[in-house]
């Protein structure tokens, strides 16, 4: 996919390595990149960043960052701070063509971006087992393993994965009428495993240290891939 980017959009460039991020702006672009090739196959709510990668001047992937989904995502992890102090990592994907950490380097320079250009403290972020995926670009980026969330019901319906988050958004519809809905309308329901949680720090020192000793549990050792679970391809 060939683009042209201005040089006055880049957040860096790495000559030896001929690495690129750029700041995207086109929402039309970002949403047809996503829907087309990440997993989800749509984009998340409250947007507050989209970051294009790029390699040689070809792109090569996205990452978008937003308000967490889920309301205690920060708060169920620290005592006495409030949702404001972190974003979410929600969508990311790169192809397979990409150089050897290309991903892992990408997404440091947007973590430094959004530090330097916002007052949020931390990142978090979730990888899922039902895709085979256990984060380990997080964990190449030194990410805090806070273990597995509780399983999940979720619906796929044309094509799409929905979770309980996206039912009811309808005018008028409860979540029960939406998903019973897709149901009839030839989805199905399904259960799937917790996704892998983890937080990346982007404070400073001081305050990385406040909010180190102000965590409700202790990091976890990192999980490895397992082909044991039961996976929905899309």
């Amino acid at each position: 996919m060939e683009r042209q980017i201005s040089m006055l959009s880049l957040i860096r460039q790495s000559e030896s390595m001929k690495y690129n991020i750029k700041v995207e702006h086109d929402k039309k672009f970002a949403k047809h990149f996503i829907e087309k090739n990440h997993y989800s196959k749509m984009l998340p709510q409250a947007i507050k960043y989209r970051f294009s990668f790029y390699s040689d001047w070809d792109f090569m992937g996205m990452a978008i960052f937003s308000i967490p989904a889920n309301q205690h995502a920060i708060t169920s992890e620290f005592y006495d701070e409030t949702q404001k102090i972190g974003i979410e990592l929600s969508r990311v994907f790169t192809f397979n063509k990409t150089p050897q950490n290309f991903e892992s380097y990408c997404l440091s320079q947007s973590f430094k971006y959004i530090n330097k250009h916002s007052d949020y403290d931390l990142i978090v972020s979730y990888a899922d087992p039902a895709f085979n995926h256990v984060g380990y670009v997080y964990q190449a980026l030194n990410g805090i393993y806070l273990g597995q969330t509780g399983t999940e019901i979720r619906y796929v319906h044309n094509g799409k994965l929905i979770t309980r988050r996206g039912l009811g958004r309808k005018k008028g519809q409860t979540e029960k009428d939406h998903a019973q809905n897709i149901i009839k309308d030839g989805g199905e329901r399904i259960k799937m495993p917790g996704k892998h949680k983890y937080i990346f720090f982007i404070c400073g020192k001081k305050r990385k240290k406040e909010l180190l000793l102000k965590m409700k549990r202790q990091p976890l050792p990192y999980p490895k891939s397992s082909n044991s679970q039961n996976k929905y391809r899309g």
